[in-house]
């Protein structure tokens, strides 16, 4: 198949807009998506657009965006319960100008230099801000975690969710334009720099997550041909090793985040009263504390089958915060919580305790569905990487309560289904990956 029409450019240049945009401030998000609206209107051919929507695929998304926007009918603070709705209008936006367009390999590829263009931009621009805040006021934290990203919308843990899927595909992609083997000394320096900007970020979790797939990518390459890939992965595991070694034995950001975990006092995490104890609350008991006040509400109000609404999730938390005696939630303390409002950083239970079994298990299809259709694909690589990452990554973060984690999750999820239905329908030739 191929894209050759006016209208069929037009509309893969808008998704390569949004591949572009994702990194960058969310109002630029939105934009982009009235562009593809306005693209996949001109495009036409609707009647084999519906059809194309009838897909396990997309349908499981817009049933798990039913669910939520269910949930507005028993939720008592309606102001937030439409909030929550709006943020996830993408669930079934991306599903229709996404999901019934039509995206062949070639499209596909362009797409993905578009987002890892935007990446870089912004890791470029991160580094240089951070580089003259430093010569402004010798602080070195300008370069490290939040900090690093402070002049945009999307947070350093997000930052590095995009970062480390442009990692993924340098690696597993196959590019046929921009970064060929013809470029390689161009290819290797964005590399480098995503490579950068990604440890600057210091999420320990994709950070390790990382580490871990290239040592499984060297070990898959070393036995299917040691001698044309032994030397590659020699000066591979030097590398690494010295940049380990650098960041073991000295004193820096990277290794204070890893230090915190060995530091971590847990058992503050399970007190019954907070009221009349000092209560420090840190970047690693927060996470803990959170999920055990969800699982309590959940249990106690029995929220299993159709949660509490999605507008009454943070009344609900803060309720229970407050009879803990956690400092920050009375009008006399003075001052507000850092947990106020905060999301649960679990999407697993953030869906259970707003919208229970019913929207867990519609989460959990979205994840594992392309597990079992992706077989029909020969390379099957970075969609499985993008898949696990986000199944881990999801974990620690509620990704589908933010626009930092909707758009960029969302968009690609969609965009793998299309290709995957695209191919599976027309027999089409599957994009080359190395893995």
């Amino acid at each position: 198949m191929s894209l050759n029409s006016w209208r069929d450019k037009l509309f893969v240049n808008a998704l390569c807009l949004i591949a572009f945009i994702i990194p960058f401030p969310f109002y630029l998000g939105a934009i982009s998506a009235w562009i593809l609206a306005l693209a996949w209107l001109i495009q036409g051919n609707f009647a084999a657009k519906i059809q194309r929507l009838l897909k396990p695929g997309y349908l499981v998304w817009i049933v798990y965006f039913a669910l939520f926007g269910l949930s507005y009918f028993y939720s008592d603070n309606k102001k937030e319960s439409t909030v929550d709705i709006v943020s996830k209008l993408t669930f079934v936006i991306f599903p229709i100008l996404i999901g019934t367009g039509e995206i062949d390999r070639k499209a596909l590829e362009k797409i993905f230099i578009s987002f890892i263009t935007g990446v870089s931009l912004i890791a470029l621009f991160c580094i240089i801000h951070a580089f003259y805040l430093f010569n402004k006021n010798g602080d070195a934290s300008q370069f490290f975690y939040h900090t690093l990203v402070s002049m945009l919308d999307a947070n350093a843990v997000y930052m590095s969710f995009y970062t480390i899927f442009a990692l993924y595909l340098f690696v597993s992609f196959r590019f046929t334009s921009v970064f060929t083997k013809k470029r390689k000394a161009f290819k290797w320096s964005v590399f480098s720099l995503l490579l950068v900007f990604f440890i600057l970020l210091s999420c320990r979790l994709l950070i390790f997550l990382f580490v871990l797939y290239l040592g499984l990518t060297a070990v898959k390459f070393l036995f299917r041909n040691p001698k044309k890939y032994l030397l590659k992965i020699s000066i591979l595991a030097v590398v690494v090793g010295t940049f380990c070694s650098i960041i073991l034995f000295t004193k820096n950001p990277i290794k204070e985040r890893y230090l915190l975990v060995a530091r971590g006092n847990m058992d503050l995490v399970f007190q019954k009263d907070f009221s009349h104890k000092e209560f420090v609350l840190d970047n690693l008991n927060a996470r803990p504390l959170i999920w055990r006040v969800a699982i309590e509400n959940i249990v106690e109000k029995n929220l299993w089958w159709k949660g509490c609404g999605n507008g009454d999730i943070n009344d609900i938390q803060n309720e229970k915060y407050l009879q803990l005696g956690i400092p920050g939630f009375k009008k006399e303390d003075g001052f507000q919580s850092p947990l106020y409002n905060i999301a649960i950083h679990n999407m697993y239970l953030q869906t259970l305790e707003m919208i229970g079994i019913p929207g867990l298990i519609c989460l959990i299809l979205i994840l594992a569905l392309p597990f079992f259709s992706i077989r029909y694909v020969k390379n099957k690589g970075i969609f499985y990487i993008f898949q696990c990452t986000g199944i881990l990554f999801m974990m620690q973060e509620s990704v589908l309560q933010t626009q930092a984690g909707i758009v960029y999750f969302v968009f690609f999820s969609i965009l793998f289904w299309n290709y995957y239905y695209l191919q599976k329908n027309n027999k089409e030739t599957p994009f080359d990956a190395t893995v």
